[in-house]
């Protein structure tokens, strides 16, 4: 099938810097420019993996989202204490091969404060726990002050051994990515950032700032509290009946319409399917300008201070 564009290319300097399209009704990606002229075709829905369970329900719910679901990105950390688990599920999928996943692991605050032995070690084990020979990207978790450019420097260096095939950032500021890369001896722009984003945590001018360098922005916490969700905020709860859908699938759509890569995560296997049946919706300028709206100063400030604090865990 011809890709079909589900959202217009955002324009950057007179070029689009990544597009996000529908290979076909199974698997729409995202398009993102590595900024060498090389083009990365990237899942545009994210199956995140904090919180499920290091067990065999942990492995079944990985294998439904592959399996039953259709998704083909899996964000994973060290921190999540289930990189194992996942990696048994991978073991077990016949579905697809690794070749078709694009598996997203971090580096998380104490590997980073240990050196960057610590850093390598961090991601081999990674890998063996995954039971991959790569991750196709691999992100700072936080960037720990300090640390965060020498982190960054062996995640390079695990890039040229083939072992990470993108780097990736987390959770930084505009100041922090000048510094890192400013620093001597970081020569490979970050393909991805992942930031909390969402209509509850929409901050435009780090949005912009980030998009007009060329970086896709990986929306963490796409669905802000499934606690909210099911009570129905108003806004969102009207622009889904409007379209006879779920809140979640707003959040997601407006997600893909910004340009943005959302992450999900449910354990449920309907859920799940929901979740990627977004791909045929379309919100109007008016709603989509109604989600731009919802956050609130104090949810920023709050946001801000509690990622001050993620930065010293």
């Amino acid at each position: 099938m011809v890709p079909q564009a589900v959202a217009s290319p955002t324009e950057r300097g007179g070029e689009p810097s990544y597009i996000v399209a529908v290979e076909s009704t199974h698997r729409p990606h995202l398009d993102a420019n590595t900024g060498s002229a090389v083009t990365v075709t990237i899942p545009a829905l994210c199956f995140g993996l904090y919180k499920v369970p290091n067990d065999l329900e942990g492995e079944q719910i990985v294998l439904n989202a592959i399996d039953e679901a259709g998704y083909r990105s899996l964000d994973s950390a060290p921190i999540y204490g289930n990189e194992e688990t996942v990696g048994n599920a991978l073991a077990k999928c016949t579905s697809v091969g690794r070749s078709d996943l694009f598996i997203a692991s971090k580096v998380w605050n104490d590997a980073q404060r240990r050196g960057r032995s610590a850093v390598r070690e961090s991601v081999e084990k990674s890998l063996q726990d995954l039971q991959c020979n790569y991750l196709d990207i691999c992100y700072v978790h936080w960037p720990v002050p300090e640390h965060f450019v020498e982190t960054y420097k062996e995640l390079q260096l695990l890039q040229n051994e083939g072992k990470i095939r993108y780097l990736g950032i987390s959770n930084f500021n505009v100041e922090e990515y000048e510094r890192l890369t400013g620093s001597d001896g970081v020569s490979i722009k970050p393909l991805i950032h992942q930031f909390e984003i969402s209509p509850f945590m929409y901050r435009p001018e780090r949005i912009k700032y980030f998009q007009d360098k060329g970086i896709l922005l990986a929306a963490s916490k796409a669905l802000h509290r499934a606690t909210d969700l099911d009570k129905g905020v108003s806004a969102v709860g009207a622009i889904a009946d409007n379209h006879g859908i779920s809140a979640a699938q707003v959040l997601l759509r407006w997600s893909l319409q910004k340009g943005f890569m959302p992450l999900s995560k449910t354990s449920k296997l309907d859920r799940m399917r929901q979740n990627r049946d977004i791909f045929g919706l379309n919100l109007s300028k008016s709603e989509i300008e109604i989600l731009d709206s919802l956050t609130e100063d104090s949810s920023i400030r709050s946001r801000e201070e509690r990622e001050l604090e993620s930065k010293n865990w």
